[in-house]
């Protein structure tokens, strides 16, 4: 996908503050389209299936063979989210989401915990 962002035709008569701004929309959109775009990138990944397959015992447990596809709780929170501000923004994309506590959810579901 290739996004092309035009300049207002008197650019160079902008104040520094006006030139700010519009770069300020023309990122945040980019943003914005990227973690639409990655989001739905991991939603399709994970619904192809991720190796390895689940372990017999897993299987048993919940009756599949494919990784991360259980009641969809954990699928249905793949999200994204910009964080910072102006040079040091940042787009995360994933499982963004924690408890009640502050725990993080996905780590939990990944690594398990006490």
């Amino acid at each position: 996908m290739r996004e092309v962002f035009k300049l207002p035709p008197a650019w160079e008569k902008l104040t520094t503050s006006r030139r700010n701004r519009f770069i300020e929309i023309a990122t945040s959109r980019t943003y914005k389209r990227l973690g639409l775009i990655l989001s739905a990138r991991m939603r399709r990944k994970i619904r192809g299936g991720i190796p390895p397959p689940n372990a017999p015992l897993t299987i048993a447990l919940k009756g599949s063979s494919k990784p991360l596809a259980d009641k969809g709780r954990l699928f249905k929170s793949i999200t994204w989210k910009i964080e910072g501000t102006g040079a040091t923004r940042q787009l995360r994309v994933g499982v963004i989401r924690t408890d009640d506590e502050g725990a993080n959810v996905a780590k939990i579901v990944h690594e398990g915990a006490r």
